[in-house]
């Protein structure tokens, strides 16, 4: 698919890539207001979008998506299907239910997935070195975190966890709690790691080293144990993945955290098993008693629905279901639900098929899998303004689409020329 001259190639590959940095790296510069870096993503969003209709004909973006669904593996289009199917199920039930904004949010979510996929196929992006920088952004991030709260700041080291959620500076990688800090941390580990272990130049290695285990010591701190999981889980599948190749270098940086992984809960057991599930197995079976009736258990609430209504000790209320598999039930019922699932496990099967075709899928296999798991226990949002399900998952979604639709057999990646 090749539809820009080499005049345009290089101004819309510049523009893409200022919304790709905008949109990553806006997650982690804390100075800027939420509400700021979600606008700025939608108008990016909509500035794209007016590049293609500038850029290129509806006829022939439609002629070439004909000839190049032909072309597609049956397990890709079956992921297709689920995938479009998911997101008309819920923006019809959304239209059903007139939640307009709701709607919107969706709309604005699919034309996410949707832009970001194609851009990276037409302009046959490098999304490598973005993965680079983002390792770059996470060895700043321990350095920070290590100076400012633990050398030069106010904790001591102590073998318990110090549930720190900021870098030190309150423009950078600080968050309002423990949880959302340690998962934010564990992406950009993931991108230290997988930097470290593609890396071949001894002082590139050196560095990409120093940064994830400043990472690994910042993500301990936050004490978020659904960080620890998503860490647990995404390493383990990186760790597979260059099991082959790369063993003196999985040697290097896995045995040292390995070691401390398992002497850790020996000596200091409650930090584990702390306070339990800390109250998510009365949210969710909560949430499951708020669903009355068929309707509910077919067709869920609606995306609108509260779900802040779960009384926890000390006078609190949960702010969410702490889990996006029963959020989609309690919001789209079974069926919603099983959609959801049926469209990750689909990606998940085209993904290992793929496996090897190119560097990228075990950065994209390692997040969909940490994620997959861990929201299970927490994120909340599934279908919500940029947050942190954007950047695990929905994000992933459109990196794994570039992958399974342009990997051999499918089509051909196209040229930047």
């Amino acid at each position: 698919m090749n539809f820009y001259s080499s005049r345009k190639v290089r101004f819309i590959n510049f523009l893409f890539l200022t919304f790709i940095v905008f949109f990553l790296f806006g997650f982690y510069f804390t100075g800027m207001e939420s509400s700021k870096h979600s606008s700025g993503v939608r108008f990016g969003l909509f500035l794209l979008l007016f590049v293609i209709l500038l850029s290129t004909s509806l006829k022939e973006v439609s002629g070439c998506l004909n000839s190049w669904y032909l072309k597609l593996e049956s397990r890709v289009k079956v992921f297709i299907f689920l995938f479009l199917l998911m997101f008309f199920y819920y923006i019809l039930r959304s239209f059903s239910a007139l939640e307009f904004s709701e709607l919107r949010r969706l709309v604005v979510i699919f034309l996410f997935i949707s832009l970001v996929s194609w851009f990276l196929i037409a302009l046959d992006f490098r999304f490598d070195k973005v993965v680079y920088s983002l390792g770059l952004l996470g060895f700043l991030l321990g350095l920070s975190f290590l100076f400012n709260n633990i050398l030069f700041g106010e904790y001591a080291l102590k073998l318990e966890p110090l549930r720190i959620s900021t870098s030190g500076y309150e423009w950078f990688s600080s968050y309002s709690n423990t949880i959302i800090a340690g998962l934010f941390y564990t992406y950009l580990l993931v991108a230290c790691v997988w930097s470290y272990l593609n890396s071949k130049r001894i002082g590139v290695i050196f560095f990409y080293y120093s940064a994830s285990i400043l990472v690994v010591f910042a993500i301990f701190h936050t004490a978020a144990r659904t960080a620890w999981l998503a860490s647990v889980v995404s390493l383990t599948v990186l760790f597979f993945f260059y099991l082959q190749k790369e063993k003196k270098k999985l040697a290097a940086l896995y045995m040292p955290n390995f070691v401390v992984a398992i002497l850790y809960p020996i000596f200091n057991y409650q930090g584990i098993v702390r306070e339990g599930l800390t109250y998510r197995d009365k949210i969710w079976i909560d949430h499951l008693k708020e669903m009355s009736g068929i309707l509910d258990w077919l067709f869920g609430k609606g995306l609108s629905a509260d779900m802040s209504f779960v009384d926890l000790p000390r006078g609190i209320k949960a702010a969410h279901p702490h889990s996006l598999y029963i959020e989609s039930l309690y919001t789209g019922g079974v069926i919603g639900l099983l959609l959801f699932v049926s469209m990750l496990i689909a990606l998940f099967y085209c993904l290992i098929k793929r496996a090897r075709s190119s560097v990228e899928i075990s950065f994209i296999l390692s997040v969909l899998s940490g994620v997959a798991v861990a929201m299970a226990f927490d994120f909340s949002g599934l279908f919500y303004t940029p947050n942190l399900v954007w950047l695990w998952l929905w994000f992933t979604v459109a990196l794994a689409m570039r992958e399974i639709l342009t990997s051999k057999g499918n089509c051909v990646r196209a040229r930047a020329v």
